[in-house]
């Protein structure tokens, strides 16, 4: 029988729970976004990458560079919904932003994966 240190059981159980939470949360993701619209995502953490390819209907964009200069740039005079897979931080930034345009937040889900920073996944009309 061999035995596992704890690092390594750290870094299963922490892989497990992530399997554990992407399904649930790629079906939340397909379950209540908007059709149409936007859908904002964290390309450099996998798992927003995952939700996001989950998203039907919307047109994606990689939340590269800047958040406030991608809003002021790409995003100040979209209709209809706006959503997000991301960082908090992004997330705090982006919904003030949407609040300036008169958009208000319908929905916020957190995401903890092991790891890795919370995740927002969040809708704003």
């Amino acid at each position: 029988m061999s035995r596992i240190d704890r690092r390594t059981a750290i870094a299963l159980g922490g892989a497990t729970l992530a399997a554990g939470l992407l399904p649930a949360a790629a079906a939340a993701v397909g379950q209540r976004a908007p059709a149409g619209g936007i859908l904002l995502f964290e390309p450099r953490l996998a798992e927003a990458r995952a939700l996001a390819r989950q998203a039907r209907g919307q047109r994606l964009i990689a939340l590269t560079g800047d958040p406030v200069r991608l809003w002021r740039d790409r995003l100040k005079d979209v209709s209809g919904p706006i959503g997000g897979i991301t960082r908090w931080s992004d997330y705090m930034l982006l919904r003030d932003l949407a609040f300036e345009q008169g958009l208000r937040i319908r929905r916020e889900e957190h995401i903890r994966v092991a790891g890795q920073p919370m995740l927002v996944d969040w809708t704003a009309t």
